[in-house]
């Protein structure tokens, strides 16, 4: 079985959730006020470093805001 998308709850001051899917490699971002976030092309390798990052804002500030194109949802 291929795994196509994961979709994380995460402990951060900003952000609720996340998810991934892994063909397409769009991350979806959800923020604490409700603002939603789809960010284009991010690497597999992003995903997984923005995961396991010790703060997931500093990580997201510094690697994929700014740096992705993106669309509000």
């Amino acid at each position: 079985m291929k795994i196509t998308k994961e979709k994380l709850q995460v402990n951060s001051s900003a952000i609720i959730s996340m998810s991934y899917k892994f063909e397409e490699k769009t991350l979806l971002v959800k923020f604490i006020g409700g603002r939603k976030y789809v960010f284009n092309n991010v690497s597999t390798e992003i995903f997984f470093g923005l995961k396991h990052s010790e703060s997931i804002g500093k990580f997201f500030n510094k690697m994929i805001k700014g740096n992705y194109k993106f669309e509000t949802l």
